[in-house]
């Protein structure tokens, strides 16, 4: 999963409200994804896991969000769920 940051300045994540096919960069290797866009405010239990894992890796980040709870952190929350052929997880980070 991809997390997409400032989303009130990016919109190429909005190429992926449909499944889409892409190349990522993983791990020093080109392969092969599909990739779709999938939004807090639909899907919280979704965005939650790779925010939360976003947010521990990066305490700063996490900081800047104290006032407001999880569950509202993950509804404005947007990640792209990519899987390879053989259905493994994209990293985070």
């Amino acid at each position: 999963m991809i997390l997409v940051g400032h989303l009130d300045t990016k919109t190429w994540w909005k190429n992926f409200r449909t499944e889409r096919d892409l190349e990522l960069l993983i791990r020093g290797r080109w392969t092969n994804v599909n990739a779709i866009a999938v939004v807090g405010a639909h899907d919280v239990a979704e965005t939650a896991p790779p925010l939360d894992a976003h947010l521990t890796r990066f305490l700063r980040a996490q900081r800047t969000l104290d006032e407001e709870t999880p569950d509202d952190r993950a509804k404005r929350a947007v990640v792209v769920r990519c899987q390879t052929p053989t259905t493994a997880q994209c990293p985070v980070g």
